[in-house]
This record gives C-alpha cells, structure tokens and sequence, in this order.
C-alpha cells in the first residue's frame, strides 16, 4: 500500500482505513498532480484559505484536488477544526465531537466515517463535494458556515420510569 503520510502517531489510523490516503499537505503540494492514486480513497483534510476564488476555477477545493489526484476517490474531512481541537478527546461531556465528511463518491464516505467512529468521532456526511464540501472550505479571505464549529452529538437514550397508576386507555375515556 502506498501512504502519503509524515506522521508516525497516526500509522494505526492508516492502517484501520484499509486502503485509504490521509492528505496532509500544502495545498501547492497537493495540486502537483501525482498520478499514482487509482481505486485509493484521499481524505482532503487541507484548507485553502488565502487562495484566490479564480484559482479555484468555482469549484470547492476538494474537486480541484481530486483532478489533481486521478482516479482517486476523495473525502473531505477532518478540516472545520483546528489540529489540537482534533487531537483532544472527541468524548465530550457523554457526547462525541462531530466531523463533518463530503465526497461525490458515497462507496467512499462509509470506510471513512468508519475510521472515524473508531477513534470517538460524530461523523455526520453533507453529500457531495459541491454542496457540503462548500460548507467546510475557505473560499478565497472568508471561512464557510461550519468552518470552527466544534459541535458534539450525544446519542439519545430512551428513559423509561414506572408508573404509580395505570394508563387509561382511549376506549376507557370514551
């Protein structure tokens, strides 16, 4: 398997993902146009804050990148927080924090969300790339709508107590 990975803390992670890319690059870097990414899943975890709109030629960041990568299939996630929001517990408060997950390619989205339930994430998918990726991407000086939005989801659990008195029925009433 090839990984494009500088990180050794997170070989478990990429080994959890099975055939998966983590990027982690410079978004000069990840347009450079690598070749070798066939049937590989890339999570775009970059922000492009500071790029001129007209670079981006009116598509979010992700689309550009997966041009950039041929015949990968590409997930943007892991990039609305900062990196020590992300390396902190995601357990907060009996909740999990939430990342947000958009890819044109849903076959994609499942191995990732995967990897991050694993680790205690919330993982909560916006669809396609031009539509949720645009909701987690800089788009030239400003920063979309969910962009350091550290949100947790809690489970919701069914509380049942016993009642003193029975429950009359509908037909007891009538």
């Amino acid at each position: 398997m090839s990984w494009l990975l500088a990180l050794p803390s997170l070989q478990t992670a990429m080994r959890a993902l099975g055939s998966a890319c983590l990027l982690w690059l410079a978004w000069r870097i990840a347009r450079s146009g690598i070749t070798t990414w066939q049937d590989k899943t890339i999570i775009d975890t970059t922000n492009v804050f500071g790029v001129p709109i007209e670079d981006l030629q009116g598509q979010p960041s992700s689309a550009v990148v997966a041009k950039a990568f041929t015949g990968a299939r590409v997930v943007k996630g892991f990039n609305h927080l900062p990196a020590a929001v992300l390396a902190a517990d995601p357990n907060v408060n009996g909740g999990n924090r939430v990342v947000f997950l958009s890819s044109d390619d849903d076959n994609a989205v499942a191995p990732v969300a995967a990897l991050a339930e694993y680790h205690g994430f919330a993982p909560i998918a916006l669809g396609p790339l031009k539509d949720g990726g645009s909701l987690v991407q800089a788009r030239g000086n400003a920063w979309a709508q969910l962009i350091f939005k550290d949100l947790v989801k809690f489970k919701w659990r069914r509380v049942t107590t016993k009642s003193r008195r029975p429950r009359a029925s509908l037909n007891a009433c009538w």
